[in-house]
This record gives structure tokens, C-alpha cells and sequence, in this order.
């Protein structure tokens, strides 16, 4: 049963399977103001509608805030969506906002390519000055607070010539619920803004974070700060050609950095290829070796300040506030200031992009914990996703207190034989059994899976190395020659192109027609985009979507031995991440109940013992292997066609 004062947060007549348990474990464990909760629920249970009306009736009746995290902007849709059909059974609205970013809602075309820290300060400047029209013609607009979409602030403020950002702003503080994504609450600097713009503390907020498992990509992206070749040669012209330093310590410095950092363009990486290359901090610190220790915090401070002038030249102006000076040198005198720490690693990054090599100097934090740290001061934080197993290790990663969090993992709603999972072994794409022959299989199997699929196929790769392999065996001709439409993921598109490929594709069974999406397993449409119904029917894991061995691959893995043991580092730095890449691909097309689906694991190391442990619950308890080599023996060498009669016999053609 649902508890008494969560059912009016309920819009709906009957719970889901499993839906009045989460509601229970969320609403008591959270009236309690000690306690985090981590779940792992597989899709279908609806997971949104039982997070909000558990934690409604907390947060109107102590008047907290609820910051509702999600890693795509359909998900906020669908977030705002749940809370529209909980305002129809109310009598008092709950005032939702769903909050993108602030470079997203100026219209000033002054601050149009502005990062975070640039649109604040010039934004600030054009304010005072009195020198932004749309903010001046927002002092006799009044705005009732409401259940309001970021977009209706933009399209108002369009027509009116007024400013989304601030008019937001007006409701933000009175917002019950609001939405956001992930840069907004996981990096430190963009928090602290937040923060400030809704005019709350976090200890005065209760914490969502949809699609949880992503937590810990977003804060180790967030823990990553470089410096271009390109960004040293622009400070050094902002030293000499603006500031006219003639201070020979200084531009010896940058010119050695300079120096350091060209050389490495020698290495001429592919297109796209990227190298990394680790230094040790003895040649970091000879970069700094004319300069006297004594000196060298004075120095720094300097080029700060330096830096610091330049952006105020431009604010004078109001041009966007944008030094390369002061951006090196905050960068250095962390660097310096950090040489000897084990958490960071210091690494030089050589690619090539658009035929042009690009040298950087890196610095990456290998602790997330301290990223993420103020995110526990919040009232009670809810992690929730359908990949967050194994939870301890989530725990021990992300610094979740083990004294007060709560794990708990919900079975899988879905009737049991509305999803065949069949996981073929004989078949491996390690790097060296990537031939052509082992590719012209895969691409044998691909298509008697597609062609008796109802509709619409998923196949999600380890990598786009494989993804090329299947290309370059015709699977594109092929699956062509069955009348079978074919969408292939790129690094190159745009979001706005992706989003056109993807409409395209889940619009064809309306046709009755079929398409197959060849995509990458932890790429942009293997999580965060559902394929309900015909949109997706069958899906393919084409191989383990393990990293490729790289030098901050190996320092992770190091670390975090160090931190966990020798086998507990391996599997949190390197293994778990592959395997959830797996299983939220492999979800994709089960995302109703009434949905029906099969899916093929195709790399027999999904059942090695390393790896197998970290499949999903749903998939083990389900999956059936079948050996490629008997079958073949005993079927005339005609496998895939054995293949084929599984899919037809499970979508009864």
C-alpha cells in the first residue's frame, strides 16, 4: 500500500509492480533528514512518478526545494510531464521549473558564445552599466509562479524583448520542484551559481540524480582542466602586444611551455586518434627552474592579477571578459601548487582534428569524492538507475557515507517472457580476433536477426573501430538489399543532427517499414534515449565496450589499487564502467511493460567470470547461451540462419 500521505501526490489509479514498495523505501527513509538512498530499479517500474510523489509531500510540508538532476533534456520534458498529471489532482499547483543553462537563455547577442564564467561577468557589467535592454525591460514584469518550461521563459522573452534568464529567476525562488541537468549541480563552480541564482542552501534541498550511474563520467569530466599550445601563444601576446610586459622571467616562462608543448606535434596522430603521454613532474618543474623558488608564488600572483587587467579591458569595452593570460596562469599556479599530490595526473594530450594537430597539457583529478563533497551537505540526496550495481563499489567511488546511505535494488517489473536474452559464445571480439572473417559472421548474424524482426534493430558496438568493421563488411549493402533502412551513429553530427537521425528512424514502423541503428555502447543513443514498442525490437551487443588502454586508463586503474586492492581497483576502474555500458544498452527497447523484445550479447567474454558478474540481474537471470561452433557441426555451418529461426519463433512469424 501506498502510505496515506503520498496518495495524493499519486496521479494515477493502481501502482505498477513494485511501485508501491520504492514509494515506501523512498518516503520513510527520507522523512528521516540522515539518510541517502541509492537504487538500482530496471525500467518499466516508473521510476519518475515514484520519486516525485514520494518526496512531494516532504519537501511542501518542511518547505524544502527538490533538485530533480537529469542528463538529457527529454528527460526533464518527461519529469515536467509527471508533474503536470500530479497539478490536475490537486487543489494547491506544485510549482515545477525546468532550468537549462544561461547561455541558452541571454538573447544579448554581446555574450553569444560566452562560457559560464564569461557570460556572469559581462552579463554583471551591462547590468551595472545599465547597458542590456532586456534586462532593463524587465522592471515591470511581473510573473505568477507556476509550472513553467525554460522555453516558455526564451519564446516570452523573444516576443517582449525581455530577459529569460532573470524573468526565470523570479519563480526559481518559489519553485517547489526544479529541474536541471547534471553540469548545474556537479561542477563546483557552475553549484555555487546555482545556488545563488535560487537563492537556497543546499542543506535546504533534497537531491535527485536520474540515470545516477552517470554521476561519476560527469564529476571526473568536471575534474579535468587543460591548457592548449594555442592558449599559450595567445597569453604571451596578451603579455607583450596588450599589457607591454617586458618581464623577462615571465615570458621565458611561456615561452618555454611554448617550446614543451610543440615539440610534441612530432607524434602526428591519425585523424581523431588521440595520444596521451604522461610527464613526470621533474620536467614540469625545469619549465619553472629560472625563476627562484622564492619568486615563484610572487609570479604567479602577478600573471593573475595581469590576467585579471586584460578581462577588465574587455569588460570596459563589453566584450566578452575572455584572457588566455588568465586562464594559464590559474592553471600553472595550480599545477606548481599541486606537483607533488598523488590525485592528479599531470599528461600531455596530441590529436588531430580537421587535419590540424592540437597539443595540450592536462591536469586530472583522480579523486571525485572531493568534486562532489558539498553535494552531502544537501538535506538527503536520491540516486536512482537501472546500472548502479555493484552499489558498494558506486559508494566507495563517489564518497557516499556509508553510515547513513541506504541501497536497495528492485527486480525487474516485466513479465518474464516478454524479453529473450541469448548470449553467443564461440564468437570474440578481442583485438586480435578482429578480422575480416570474424566481422563477415557478425554481419551474418545482424542481418537474419533484422530481417526477422518485426521492425526497427539496435546493434551498439564496443567501439567505432568495430562499428567501421561491420561497415566495411557490407552490413550497410546488405541489410539495403532487404529493403532494411540504416541509421549510423557519428562522432561528427551535432546534437540537432543526431535528434533528426533518431526521429527518422523511430518514425519508419509507422511506415511499416524497417531500419536497423548501428550505434556505440556508451554513445549518445545507447543511454538516455528510449526506443519503446516497434521503435526498437531486437538488439545487438556487437563486443564489450571496454576503454582502450590509455595512460590515464593505467593511472586510474593504479590509484584506485591503491585506494581498493589489486582486484577491487581493476573492476572499479576499468571493468564495472564497460558492463554498465553494456547493460543500458542492451535496455534500450524494454522500456513498457507491454514491451516485447529480444537481445543478443555477441562476445563470449560477456560470460567470463570477470565481466559476467557485472551484467544486470535482469539479463542473468534470463539470458540463454548458445555455442556457435556445435551448432555449426551439426547445422551445415549455417548458424546465423539457427539465429534467424529464434527471432521469428519469438515474434511468432
Amino acid at each position: 500500500m501506498i502510505p496515506a500521505q503520498v496518495k495524493s501526490f499519486f496521479p494515477y489509479p493502481m501502482p505498477r509492480p513494485g511501485q508501491s514498495l520504492m514509494i515506501k523505501t523512498i518516503f520513510n527513509h527520507i522523512k528521516n533528514k540522515n539518510y541517502n538512498i541509492l537504487i538500482e530499479a530496471a525500467n518499466g517500474i516508473g521510476k519518475t512518478i515514484t520519486i516525485l510523489s514520494s518526496l512531494l509531500p516532504i519537501i511542501t510540508k518542511e518547505n524544502l526545494t527538490l533538485i530533480y538532476v537529469t542528463r538529457t533534456h527529454s528527460q526533464m520534458e518527461r519529469v515536467m510531464e509527471e508533474l503536470s498529471q500530479i497539478n490536475e489532482n490537486r487543489n494547491k499547483e506544485i510549482v515545477g521549473i525546468s532550468l537549462k543553462g544561461r547561455t541558452q537563455m541571454c538573447l544579448n547577442p554581446l555574450l553569444k558564445n560566452a562560457n559560464a564564467s564569461e557570460i556572469i561577468d559581462l552579463c554583471s557589467k551591462l547590468r551595472s552599466d545599465k547597458n542590456c535592454d532586456y534586462y532593463l525591460n524587465l522592471k515591470d514584469i511581473k510573473i505568477t509562479p507556476q509550472l513553467s518550461d525554460s522555453e516558455e521563459f526564451i519564446q516570452i522573452g523573444k516576443e517582449n524583448e525581455i530577459c529569460p534568464y532573470y524573468l526565470t529567476k523570479q519563480v526559481l525562488k518559489n519553485a517547489d520542484v526544479i529541474i536541471t541537468t547534471y553540469n548545474y549541480l556537479v561542477y563546483p563552480f557552475i553549484r555555487s551559481i546555482f545556488f545563488d541564482d535560487i537563492e537556497k542552501h543546499i542543506s535546504d534541498c533534497i537531491i535527485v540524480f536520474d540515470e545516477g550511474h552517470n554521476l561519476i563520467n560527469v564529476a571526473k569530466d568536471a575534474g579535468v582542466s587543460s591548457l592548449t599550445s594555442n592558449s599559450l601563444k595567445r597569453a604571451l601576446k596578451e603579455l607583450i602586444g596588450i599589457l607591454l610586459v617586458d618581464d623577462k622571467r615571465i615570458i621565458k616562462l611561456y615561452e618555454n611551455l611554448i617550446e614543451f608543448l610543440d615539440k610534441y606535434e612530432a607524434f602526428n596522430p591519425q585523424q581523431k586518434e588521440k595520444i596521451e603521454l604522461g610527464i613526470k613532474k621533474e620536467k614540469i618543474l625545469d619549465l619553472f627552474s629560472h625563476i627562484p623558488e622564492d619568486q615563484i608564488s610572487t609570479i604567479f600572483n602577478e600573471i593573475v592579477d595581469m590576467g585579471k587587467r586584460i578581462k577588465e579591458l574587455m569588460l570596459e569595452n563589453h566584450k566578452l571578459p575572455r584572457s588566455s593570460l588568465y586562464h594559464s596562469s590559474k592553471f600553472l599556479s595550480f599545477l606548481f601548487n599541486n606537483i607533488n599530490s598523488q590525485e592528479y595526473l599531470r599528461y600531455i594530450l596530441i590529436e588531430k582534428i580537421h587535419d590540424r594537430i592540437n597539443t595540450s597539457l592536462l591536469i586530472k583529478s583522480l579523486d571525485i569524492t572531493k568534486i562532489l563533497s558539498e553535494l552531502f551537505e544537501s538535506r538527503n540526496m536520491v540516486v536512482i538507475s537501472g546500472t548502479l550495481s555493484p552499489i558498494s563499489a558506486f559508494m566507495d567511488i563517489t564518497g557516499f557515507p556509508k553510515e547513513n546511505t541506504i541501497k536497495r535494488v528492485f527486480p525487474s517489473p516485466f513479465p518474464f517472457n516478454n524479453v529473450k536474452i541469448y548470449g553467443i559464445k564461440g564468437i570474440t571480439l578481442k583485438y586480435d580476433n578482429r578480422t575480416e572473417a570474424t566481422y563477415n559472421l557478425i554481419t551474418k548474424i545482424c542481418i537474419e536477426i533484422a530481417v526477422n524482426t518485426p521492425y526497427n534493430t539496435g546493434i551498439f558496438c564496443a567501439s567505432y573501430g568495430v562499428l567501421q568493421g561491420l561497415l566495411e563488411s557490407n552490413l550497410r549493402q546488405k541489410l539495403n538489399s532487404h529493403e532494411i533502412e540504416v541509421f549510423t551513429e557519428s562522432r561528427d553530427f551535432s546534437s540537432s543532427d543526431n535528434e533528426k537521425m533518431i526521429k527518422q528512424y523511430k518514425t519508419l514502423p509507422e511506415k511499416k517499414r524497417k531500419a536497423v541503428l548501428i550505434g556505440v555502447s556508451g554513445g549518445r543513443n545507447s543511454e538516455g534515449v528510449d526506443f519503446p514498442g516497434n521503435e526498437m525490437n531486437s538488439i545487438v551487443i556487437v563486443g564489450i565496450p571496454l576503454s582502450k588502454i590509455s595512460y590515464t586508463s593505467k593511472m586510474t586503474i593504479k590509484y584506485y589499487q591503491k585506494l581498493f586492492g589489486e582486484d577491487k581497483g581493476l573492476e572499479y576502474a576499468y571493468f564495472i564502467s564497460a558492463l554498465r555500458k553494456a547493460n543500458q544498452a542492451a535496455g534500450r527497447p524494454i522500456r513498457r511493460l507491454k514491451d516485447k523484445g529480444i537481445i543478443f550479447l555477441l562476445d563470449e567474454r560477456f560470460f567470463y567470470k570477470r565481466y559476467y558478474k557485472f551484467l544486470s540481474n535482469w539479463i542473468k537471470d534470463r539470458v540463454i547461451t548458445l555455442n556457435d561452433l556445435k551448432y555449426k557441426s551439426e547445422q551445415n555451418n549455417n548458424f546465423e540462419k539457427i539465429i534467424g529461426m529464434i527471432v521469428r519463433r519469438f515474434y511468432n512469424k
